[in-house]
């Protein structure tokens, strides 16, 4: 993980126990390096499982979790943006089903996926 991350801004890298965690790595990193560890998961074969996001004190987590059809790896990519400004860029021009995960994000959080190509409430009355 360190290769595929090497020269992003990364705030924190730690391999996890999978057995525990459900996880192998698991990566806090700014709003600005999102797109680039995306497209580098992406080049390495990893696909998208799903986005939340959870709302702490520090503001909202939005929440990428990854993985890889023929390699143990599954991967968690962390965002911490400010209630005042819940803004991320969005990875659905990558990721086929993250326009889907990122609206329905919207929905439920008010995290705006900035890009994404449909804004369209899925569950929600605007």
């Amino acid at each position: 993980m360190d290769a595929l991350l090497k020269g992003l801004a990364v705030d924190y890298l730690a391999a996890c126990d999978f057995a525990k965690t459900g996880k192998t790595w698991q990566v806090f990193l700014p709003a600005a390096s999102l797109v680039k560890a995306a497209e580098r998961l992406l080049a390495a074969e990893y696909f998208l499982e799903d986005i939340s996001a959870v709302d702490c004190v520090e503001g909202y987590v939005v929440v990428y979790h990854f993985d890889h059809f023929d390699k143990p790896g599954r991967v968690t990519l962390k965002v911490i943006v400010p209630h005042a400004a819940p803004n991320v860029p969005s990875i659905a021009h990558l990721f086929d089903g993250a326009e889907w995960h990122e609206r329905e994000t919207r929905d439920f959080h008010g995290v705006q996926f900035i890009g994404n190509p449909n804004f369209e409430p899925l569950l929600i009355d605007p």
